[in-house]
């Protein structure tokens, strides 16, 4: 059955807006109190990101003590690599100082009535935090590669699974109850402002198509060619549901296939949401909103080695 259309273009657009852009916009209005209100979501949206990763860092280092000891954690804690990869995004205190301090010094510039130091500071603001956010991601990389590299694939997706049911699962399992106008909502400022992707949406009667070029996470990390050093990063090469039944898959973006794939069709029969990576390096990663947030599309099953019953 046909659904009404939720968004309009212009709507649609606001929402693949980075976050800066949100910000120089709001600076652009002369609404002093928006604007701030603005730069506080987009700075919340650069930190739950970050959270994210935190939280998925302890439950990495939870499932090796849990499933294989306290010599296993110890011999996944060196820090050469993640020290490596802060020295090649310039990571410093400066840096650190704009993404902690950066809300206060906003709001002042802003009450100041200094719109071009307020652009400029959202400019460094969005920076540090991508740098922050791309430290996170590679350090939880690192981790998933070491993972691969000392228990196999079959262990990578049992702590794909650990990680998914201490976090993923049951915010997955609120956001399917959420109306599609909602969901699209918070998953665009996820993806746009706090996860640094690049997007278009397209809106038909059944669902959203949102196309990331590239996704802010796997698609930048294989811009940065992270599998080289410093930082050395695995691909997973078996042919196995985890790597959509193809191999080649970075360490990474293995969790897109457990985390987004296999387990929501476990837990609720479909994936959530259908995000489809692109089999080609540089090809832009594809995710479907379906409106009815438990519509089946048998091309996901298929992707994981599954078929709908």
């Amino acid at each position: 059955m046909a659904t009404q259309r939720l968004f309009t273009r212009a709507e649609l657009d606001r929402l693949c807006q980075p976050g800066a852009n949100r910000i120089v916009d709001a600076l652009g209005s002369g609404n002093g109190e928006r604007t701030k209100e603005i730069f506080r979501d987009v700075h919340a949206a650069y930190r739950e990101f970050h959270e994210i990763y935190h939280a998925w860092v302890a439950t990495i280092f939870e499932f090796l003590f849990e499933k294989h000891g306290h010599e296993a954690v110890t011999k996944a804690i060196g820090l050469d690599g993640a020290l490596a990869a802060a020295c090649g995004l310039g990571l410093d205190a400066e840096k650190s100082r704009t993404m902690d301090e950066g809300l206060g010094r906003f709001e002042a510039l802003v009450d100041a009535g200094d719109l071009d130091g307020a652009k400029r500071l959202a400019a460094e603001h969005a920076a540090a935090a991508r740098d922050r956010h791309d430290w996170y991601r590679d350090w939880v990389s690192s981790l998933l590669s070491h993972v691969y590299r000392t228990h196999g694939v079959d262990g990578l997706e049992r702590c794909l699974r650990y990680s998914s049911e201490k976090g993923w699962m049951p915010w997955m399992m609120e956001d399917v109850t959420h109306d599609p106008a909602t969901r699209l909502r918070e998953w665009t400022r996820l993806l746009a402002v706090g996860n640094f992707a690049t997007l278009t949406i397209e809106e038909d009667d059944e669902k959203f198509v949102i196309v990331q070029q590239p996704c802010g996470s796997c698609g930048r990390q294989d811009d940065h060619n992270r599998g080289q050093p410093p930082w050395n990063l695995a691909v997973v090469e078996e042919r196995h549901p985890i790597t959509f039944c193809e191999g080649d898959v970075s360490a990474y973006r293995t969790h897109i296939a457990v985390m987004h794939t296999i387990m929501p069709i476990e837990r609720i029969g479909t994936a959530w949401p259908a995000i489809r990576c692109p089999k080609k390096r540089g090809d832009p990663c594809t995710i479907v909103f379906y409106k009815d947030s438990r519509r089946v599309d048998p091309v996901d099953y298929e992707r994981v080695g599954k078929s709908p019953s």
